[in-house]
């Protein structure tokens, strides 16, 4: 970080930590909308699942296993498109981080808009609350 500032007040560099910022969010304009992307392909996957279900011959045996299967691995697709909003969070985080660098605010927590920490998106292995700490939320 003290590189980053020190590059910035030799000036110059504020505009390329901005432009990377945006060239940040431009990333994560690009991932939401290949999510949202395969979740529409996954829902028109799904209905015609559901048409094959329909017809004869397709609701037992191997068919039916089959179409199992194949709804299967539709779950996790759909799952792993949560990927998007887990990057886009970090993302937009160190999008953040270099706009204030840019600025010459830094890049320090309370810089941070937001401000709580249960509020600061996924954290890295071993970052953040751990599962009991989140479970006294709904106690």
């Amino acid at each position: 970080m003290a590189k980053a500032k020190s590059a910035v007040n030799d000036g110059g560099s504020a505009e390329v930590l901005a432009r990377q910022a945006e060239a940040l969010r431009g990333v994560i304009a690009d991932t939401e909308d290949a999510a949202q992307h395969l979740l529409s392909v996954t829902e028109r996957v799904d209905r015609a699942l559901d048409l094959l279900r329909g017809r004869p011959g397709l609701q037992d045996g191997a068919a039916a296993d089959a179409l199992d299967q194949l709804n299967d691995s539709l779950v996790v697709l759909i799952e792993g498109c949560s990927f998007q909003d887990l990057t886009g969070q970090r993302l937009e985080r160190v999008a953040r981080v270099l706009e204030g660098v840019s600025a010459g605010r830094g890049g320090a927590a309370e810089d941070d808009p937001f401000g709580d920490a249960l509020l600061h998106g996924p954290q890295t292995n071993g970052a953040g609350l751990d599962q009991s700490a989140v479970d006294s939320l709904f106690d």
